[in-house]
């Protein structure tokens, strides 16, 4: 009898220490320039397919970017940054307990300019009737 408990305490024990499945996904990756720097700042946006919901990131200042705990779906990314080009991936299959990494390299784009016109009639103030 103490040879059966014994042996049952050893089965409980190394069955606690066993890991679990995560049941989501990690996706990672690193944002360069075109002259492999690190590019701080960039706007790197997820988005599932199925349901159209997105969340965005900004990388840190290794020029990584990371969204922990996804659902396992197909994604896609983006990367934007002034002045440069935006890169989009799509079709990523994410796995339960898969981490997924996916690099850019961010090339010189456009750049693009907002000007704002503003008018303001100063001859009315002029004309007294």
């Amino acid at each position: 009898m103490t040879v059966y408990f014994c042996l049952m305490f050893f089965i409980a024990a190394c069955c606690s220490t066993l890991p679990a499945q995560n049941a989501r996904g990690t996706i990672l990756g690193h944002v360069s320039d075109s002259s492999g720097g690190v590019f701080v700042g960039a706007k790197v946006t997820v988005r599932n397919v199925d349901t159209g919901i997105t969340n965005t990131f900004k990388t840190n200042s290794a020029g990584d970017f990371v969204f922990v705990n996804m659902v396992p779906r197909t994604y896609e990314l983006t990367v934007e940054a002034d002045g440069f080009k935006t890169n989009h991936v799509s079709g990523l299959m994410l796995e339960v307990d898969q981490t997924l990494r996916q690099d850019f390299v961010l090339g010189v784009g456009p750049v693009s300019a907002t000007i704002e016109v503003s008018t303001q009639s100063w001859a009315t103030s002029w004309i007294k009737q």
